[in-house]
């Protein structure tokens, strides 16, 4: 994913992420991940979160057209 300013270990790794090479089930599966580890504080920055919801949520668009 495209993500600036990761900072915790838990960022620097869904930074890493190729959502191409992904299922739409590992998607689904991602994002839950990423929720809870909001919930969790694993991620603090609010916008990085945003930032990678926003970017499987337009991976999985581009794959429904």
């Amino acid at each position: 994913m495209k993500l600036t300013n990761c900072e915790s270990k838990e960022e620097k790794t869904l930074r890493e992420i190729e959502l191409q090479g992904l299922s739409n089930n590992e998607l689904v599966g991602l994002s839950k991940t990423i929720k809870e580890g909001w919930y969790k504080q694993d991620l603090r920055d609010e916008n990085i979160v945003i930032d990678a919801l926003i970017q499987i949520t337009e991976e999985l668009g581009r794959r429904c057209k």
